[in-house]
């Protein structure tokens, strides 16, 4: 690996981290009022908004395609014009994480209304935040977290062992992260009711 690939991907990587940290990007979009009757409730000084996790998650497939991305550009190296491709995994990773953030978005816009949703509670955290809805902890946002860590691992492990393409997951392993995702999707349309 080039020593400016490296930088080049440390640069993108702060730049998320500061964005990420100065914008409300991953977190979740309240009730005002509600909120700040849930901060008050809780003897809450400086709340701030739950971690959303569709938002995370494509925050991470974002973050980690476009560092395998950035990592096989200089790899082949720059100067010889060679654009690395996009490939089927890169696509769906991208295309399903992004599509369950806008169905999530679209629920939880749905349910504005509802006078308690568990999106207008404080952050207890981000491990809290993602795994919890009104109920506490739920299975389908662990399995989905579970899941969307493990084909992380696995992503970054064959970028690292064969840098000449962007890798390849397994058909069977895209197809339970899309199962995972569908049932978090479908599981947060019965959240706050």
């Amino acid at each position: 690996m080039s020593l400016l690939s490296i930088v080049v991907i440390i640069v993108a990587l702060v730049a998320f981290i500061l964005m990420f940290r100065s914008k409300d990007l991953l977190r979740d979009e309240v009730q005002q009022a509600a909120f700040d009757a849930a901060a008050s409730a809780q003897n809450i000084s400086n709340p701030k908004k739950p971690f959303s996790l569709a938002r995370v998650q494509t925050a991470l497939w974002t973050i980690i395609i476009l560092s395998a991305y950035i990592y096989e550009y200089f790899y082949k190296g720059c100067c010889g014009g060679i654009i690395p491709e996009l490939n089927t995994t890169a696509l769906t990773l991208l295309g399903l994480s992004i599509g369950v953030t806008a169905i999530a978005g679209a629920t939880d816009n749905s349910q504005q209304n509802n006078p308690v949703r568990h999106q207008n509670n404080p952050s207890e955290g981000f491990i809290n935040d993602i795994l919890s809805d009104e109920n506490g902890i739920s299975i389908h946002r662990f399995q989905a977290v579970l899941f969307t860590i493990f084909a992380a691992i696995i992503y970054i492990n064959k970028v690292c062992c064969d840098p000449n393409t962007l890798p390849e997951l397994d058909k069977t392993l895209l197809g339970i992260i899309t199962l995972s995702y569908s049932g978090y999707v479908g599981m947060k349309i019965n959240e706050n009711k």
